[in-house]
């Protein structure tokens, strides 16, 4: 339904508003900082971006119409990869699945190849936590959201969590490689960069596993069918992954993605069904994909 001239949908979320606008052209997403620009890559940044990626098929990225504000030109469809497997499709016979995420695994390497030469990491910052994270405030509010997580009720998952690991070598990282990010389309397309920079190209791959994860349990997708989108994205991802490395990446973002909505919200119910229903999907990857 239009809510607005021109407006098919819009997103609300607790650092950006997203809004995806229609034309002649196609469908122009939006995105609108709500908290200021710090830890978000400004001109000098998606300028770098735009050198060092050129035009590799499915980086999208964005032109700012100011500091807050970001601008994608026209593509085919206002949905996300996010609609598409929240509304149950995740478990559809279809190899849209397969193909989508294998060729997914395989942007996700081309940009983990990018050559970190010395200008891109001038141009671009550290991502040792995420962008949303470099405000100490925000940081501290989800801390303590995180403490109060059930995490008794999905142990295997709390304990993976927890874990530490030396990181990979870095590489360039999207930042935001989502389902929320990701276009509908075969092939898809990647769309935001404004949390992009120099960091662990394992946690790029978290974010998407983690999504599928979390999807699966919540629309009751089946274990062995959530396993095979899972394998059929690392499948495509061109370099050596280190899985025990991964499934803990994979825990951490899961946790992490519930304290923000905890926060975000200051309602944590249904966590407590999520959280086991995490767990039984994050322990079926890994038999499905050793």
């Amino acid at each position: 339904m239009t809510t607005a001239a021109g407006e098919v949908r819009r997103i609300t979320g607790p650092f950006v508003v997203r809004a995806c606008l229609s034309d002649e052209t196609g469908h122009h997403w939006t995105e609108r900082l709500r908290h200021g620009t710090e830890g978000y890559l400004g001109t000098a940044g998606i300028e770098a971006l735009h050198e060092a990626l050129g035009d590799s098929p499915g980086c999208v990225l964005p032109v700012l119409a100011s500091p807050e504000i970001a601008l994608w030109p026209g593509i085919a469809t206002p949905w996300l990869l996010s609609d598409k497997m929240l509304s149950g499709g995740l478990a559809e016979e279809s190899p849209y699945w397969l193909e989508s995420l294998r060729l997914l695994g395989s942007l996700a390497g081309r940009i983990h190849s990018v050559p970190l030469t010395a200008e891109l990491r001038r141009a671009l910052p550290c991502r040792d936590v995420p962008a949303w994270l470099t405000r100490p405030d925000v940081a501290e509010n989800v801390r303590a959201a995180h403490s109060r997580l059930p995490r008794h009720l999905a142990p295997a998952l709390a304990a993976a969590a927890a874990g530490t690991h030396p990181p990979s070598p870095p590489s360039l990282v999207h930042g935001r490689f989502s389902a929320g990010t990701c276009t509908a389309e075969t092939p898809p397309r990647l769309l935001g960069w404004r949390e992009a920079g120099i960091g662990d190209p394992l946690e790029d791959l978290a974010h998407l596993v983690a999504d599928l994860v979390e999807a699966g349990s919540a629309t009751g997708c089946p274990l062995d069918v959530l396993g095979t989108r899972v394998a059929a994205f690392l499948s495509g991802y061109p370099r050596p992954v280190d899985r025990t490395r991964l499934w803990s990446a994979v825990a951490k973002r899961i946790f992490d993605h519930y304290a923000l909505g905890t926060w975000a919200t200051g309602d944590s119910t249904g966590v407590a069904e999520l959280l086991p229903a995490a767990e039984a999907g994050w322990l079926a990857i890994q038999e499905s994909t050793p």
